[in-house]
């Protein structure tokens, strides 16, 4: 813990958030499109459970964040419940997040309200998409509370894996507090994303190599415009296979 590099998260929609680690340390392009990613120790264990399915490594990350809150966060005594982020990919059978906020709040003795909140319309991986007003765009109208009776007047821990541009977070507060009466929104992620990145050399290279791998892949279809390059390009630096991503787009289109 006193190796991680913990961030405190300021926004006017929620009273105090942290994010525990950085999620990589360094990411470097291999020759296939594929990066060479060193990650933290809390950026591995949630790689490991998000993209490898990696169930046994759940507990012991949900116990190491249950340390840090018991150590670090004096609202933690005070809390009624978790509301973990729901799901980009609803249909998934295997859900991380909500999976680790169910062993978190085993440890703090408190319940995970995932069906408190639920999510209206299917929306793109954020990953990617650099204008923060398209974010906005995209997020209006996603979310939805059904239960107030369990989070009003309550303090509420909303929790996510990893954060980026915190949008989704920022939405989802402001839901929980319109339509839920929360008294007050604690926002806790795993890790964040680095702002840097790679380089932009890398990140033109990326692009260039993915592009090129949905055209052999896909020659008869047309090539995706730039945002959803961008979002790609996010995604293979966070350890998906470029395959499986450019698949993906195919497969929803």
């Amino acid at each position: 813990m006193s190796e991680w590099k913990t961030q405190f998260l300021k926004d006017d929609n929620w009273k105090a958030g942290w994010s525990l680690d950085e999620h990589t340390i360094k990411s470097t392009l291999l020759p296939g499109g594929r990066f060479d990613n060193e990650y933290t120790e809390l950026g591995k264990l949630v790689n490991e459970i998000k993209y490898h399915n990696a169930k046994n490594k759940i507990k012991p990350l949900a116990k190491k964040i249950y340390d840090f809150m018991k150590e670090k966060m004096m609202v933690t005594p005070y809390l009624s419940g978790v509301v973990p982020t729901p799901p980009s990919k609803i249909n998934r059978e295997f859900q991380p997040v909500f999976n680790i906020a169910e062993e978190l709040a085993k440890e703090l003795k408190i319940p995970v309200l995932k069906d408190c909140l639920v999510k209206t319309k299917e929306t793109p991986l954020m990953k990617g998409i650099a204008d923060k007003e398209e974010k906005k765009k995209i997020l209006s109208g996603a979310f939805k509370v059904i239960k107030n009776d369990l989070i009003k007047n309550k303090k509420i821990l909303l929790f996510d894996d990893i954060y980026e541009s915190g949008e989704t977070l920022k939405e989802i507060s402001r839901v929980l507090h319109k339509e839920g009466g929360v008294q007050n929104v604690y926002v806790l992620t795993v890790t964040k994303t680095r702002t840097k990145g790679v380089t932009s050399r890398a990140n033109s290279t990326i692009r260039d190599k993915l592009r090129k791998l949905f055209q052999e892949i896909h020659k008869d279809k047309k090539l995706p415009n730039a945002q959803i390059v961008s979002e790609w390009v996010k995604r293979c630096e966070q350890g998906e296979d470029p395959k499986t991503i450019v698949n993906s787009y195919v497969l929803k289109k």
